[in-house]
């Protein structure tokens, strides 16, 4: 009876700290759900942020490198102008049979251009950004390998999470 009394309480022991310790990890569970959730969710709006803050970088830059386009071909375009109405001129000058007139004008016709030369204009024809879009899409897949790598990490540590160990047991 002695016997029996202690391995009673033992087991009595055994299954307070079974408990205790089952309600522990329990709020340890819950603990680590909430945060991992509010880690998430930062996590999230640092995603939308990092977007927004690309768009922006992108809409600007695409915004002013088209701008800057756009003033050199108004140039291009206010000069060919000049030069199709000077050329016309020249044509009709050169059939011309006034040759004061001819002296007076010619002159007028070999003078700058009044928009101005504009230097060379080299296109670059494979202007693009999908330079960019290759660097994002790299982005994306080093961040979902390295959660993939984090996830397994977790799962094992998770798996490997002990609450208890049964012995070796002589018989009730």
């Amino acid at each position: 009876q002695a016997e029996n009394h202690q391995k009673l309480k033992v087991r009595e022991q055994e299954l307070k700290d079974m408990k205790r310790v089952m309600e522990g990890v329990k709020r340890s569970a819950e603990k680590v759900h909430d945060d991992t959730e509010n880690m998430l969710s930062e996590l999230q709006r640092s995603m939308e942020r990092l977007q927004e803050l690309i768009e922006e970088v992108m809409d600007q830059a695409s915004l002013e490198k088209m701008n800057q386009a756009q003033e050199v071909a108004e140039n291009l375009e206010a000069e060919i102008k000049e030069r199709q109405k000077r050329d016309t001129e020249m044509k009709d000058l050169a059939s011309c049979e006034d040759n004061i007139y001819y002296l007076q004008t010619c002159d007028t016709m070999t003078s700058p251009l009044e928009v101005g030369d504009l230097p060379a204009v080299h296109v670059k024809q494979d202007a693009s950004f999908e330079p960019i879009r290759d660097v994002i899409l790299a982005l994306g897949e080093r961040i979902e390998d390295l959660c993939n790598q984090e996830l397994g990490k977790i799962t094992k540590q998770v798996n490997d999470t002990t609450l208890f160990t049964l012995g070796n047991s002589k018989g009730v």
